[in-house]
């Protein structure tokens, strides 16, 4: 036994151990350098420094084990005695005598600058990088989520869609950084023009979407004509001139007969065309909402 703690001090990986019931009766010098001098010293006083949004299925977790038996494995956050979050990985293997269970013996590994690495990729991957809106990735599996909600609901969703109305001559007359500065302007102006709850996507070039959750038709035609007034209003001052765009914006909700995505998506593009081809600078909504 004396070799077995030594080993386990001697780790440079935090450890722990405990008795058959989960009470702790070892923690190693590399799991206190880890978490800190105040590093806890029952489960209890573990339990209380998990997340609360982690803490219930941690718990109900690690009894599971004990009960069965069994090994433990999970990745939590932990908040430190400063109330900074750590993200840890923490297994456990149940340790038998003679086919006794007599205990688990456990490691800890802090993942912090992983899962940081794995949110920052993330959000790389789903966000467009000039304004700092959903892409057409992001835009994708938000809008595939929500058509699964409203399946199970019937929750209303809508969606807007809409590209910039003389925004080539922006582009090619004040060069691509005017073109930029005016796609990073439109995308404060919708982000201030929607909800909290809502979502943002630039799908490429000066293609722009928005999704509703819970909206209503109505509502949300009234959303897109205020967003289309607030686009028009607005200017950027460059080369002795004022370049302005407008939108054209076409908004559509999901419907019974929706099976995918591209329903909603097809019916409020051409919703979008529709108020194009009708002088631009202009919101219609569905032919058949």
């Amino acid at each position: 036994m004396k070799l077995y703690r030594g080993t386990l001090s001697a780790s440079p990986q935090g450890m722990f151990v405990t008795d058959q019931s989960g009470r702790l009766t070892f923690i190693n010098d590399a799991l206190h350098q880890l978490l800190g001098d105040d590093t806890p010293r029952s489960m209890q006083d573990w339990s209380r420094r998990i997340h609360r949004d982690d803490r219930q299925d941690v718990k109900a977790a690690w009894l599971r084990s004990l009960v069965k038996q069994a090994n433990f494995a999970r990745q939590f956050r932990f908040v430190g005695a400063d109330e900074s979050v750590h993200w840890l990985d923490v297994s456990t293997a149940a340790v038998r005598v003679e086919g006794h269970f007599i205990g688990t013996v456990g490691t800890v590994l802090d993942i912090t600058q992983h899962q940081q690495d794995y949110a920052q990729k993330r959000w790389e991957a789903e966000h467009d990088s000039l304004t700092g809106l959903l892409n057409r990735r992001g835009l994708t599996r938000h809008l595939e989520e929500l058509l699964i909600q409203w399946q199970g609901s019937e929750k209303p969703t809508a969606v807007m869609l809409f590209d910039l109305d003389h925004f080539k001559p922006v582009n090619d007359q004040g060069g691509h950084a005017l073109g930029d500065q005016m796609l990073q302007q439109i995308a404060r102006i919708v982000q201030s023009e929607i909800r909290s709850s809502d979502y943002a996507a630039r799908q490429g070039g000066d293609e722009f979407a928005v999704l509703l959750p819970g909206c209503t038709p109505a509502r949300a035609l009234t959303i897109a004509e205020s967003l289309r007034a607030s686009i028009a209003d607005s200017s950027i001052e460059a080369q002795g001139r004022q370049w302005q765009v407008t939108a054209s914006i076409g908004v559509s909700h999901f419907h019974q007969g929706d099976k995918t995505i591209d329903d909603i998506l097809s019916r409020a593009d051409t919703a979008s065309y529709r108020a194009k081809q009708s002088g631009r600078n202009k919101v219609e909504g569905d032919a058949d909402g």
